[in-house]
């Protein structure tokens, strides 16, 4: 699982330049690009140790399907900010995870899941990490990361990316006993500044200000302008009910 979540924190490169790349898309800053890069070198760290003393056998087949997947997933986030979805973030995340669930299920099936599937087989703790993942993984992770998608910048939002690798080792050292080398510790300080440094990028810092700002001000700006003009502000629907 901390491999996989290594080669999956490639997604917050995918997320960063598909929105550069989308149409009106705006190209990351030189903090942001240079973010990318301290958290690539970290995640690099992360993954070189374990790779250099024949502890972990990297699998070509699973990262060649981890990369795409891993693009499609930065695609996917930055078309549902811009898509016309259901107002409701809860429903928007039901149907992404019914879709999502139906395929892999499908998928499953196919690949003969079902029959190798042993009832007698599963346990009291099987059932605890799988109950985990539904109520956590998500109910609960999956819809507030399509709630951030709306109200936040994609390349905020993707740092996750970095912090995944960070987390999956550190709860490993925790639960399951593993060794936390000198190197992890400090590939795990170079990702936490790298994603300081995007998160604090001035590009993004103003994007988001902006878009507080436009928000907040808005109806305030509105009634200026109808003021200057001598027009009275429209009235609120229940007012013109009234």
């Amino acid at each position: 699982s901390g491999l996989t979540a290594v080669v999956v924190a490639m997604v917050t490169a995918w997320t960063v330049l598909a929105e550069w790349g989308r149409p009106g898309g705006k190209r990351p800053s030189n903090e942001m690009f240079a973010g990318i890069l301290v958290g690539f070198a970290g995640v690099a760290l992360l993954l070189l140790p374990g790779t250099l003393s024949g502890q972990a056998r990297v699998s070509t087949l699973a990262v060649a399907v981890l990369m795409p997947a891993s693009f499609l997933w930065a695609v996917g986030s930055i078309y549902s900010r811009y898509a016309e979805l259901p107002r409701s973030t809860i429903m928007v995340a039901g149907m992404e995870m019914l879709c999502g669930g139906f395929m892999l299920a499908m998928a499953g099936l196919v690949s003969g899941e079902a029959a190798a599937f042993n009832l007698s087989a599963v346990s009291a703790r099987s059932v605890t990490a799988l109950a985990y993942l539904v109520v956590f993984g998500s109910l609960l992770a999956f819809t507030a990361f399509a709630w951030l998608l709306q109200v936040s910048t994609p390349a905020k939002v993707s740092t996750y990316g970095y912090i995944n690798p960070m987390v999956a080792v550190i709860l490993g050292w925790l639960f399951r006993g593993e060794h936390l080398s000198t190197r992890e510790v400090f590939a795990s300080l170079v990702i936490v500044g790298a994603v300081v440094v995007i998160v604090t990028s001035r590009s993004m810092t103003s994007g988001i200000r902006g878009l507080m700002r436009s928000g907040r001000r808005a109806p305030a700006e509105g009634k200026l302008e109808s003021a200057k003009a001598g027009v009275a502000p429209a009235a609120s629907p229940e007012r013109a009910s009234e």
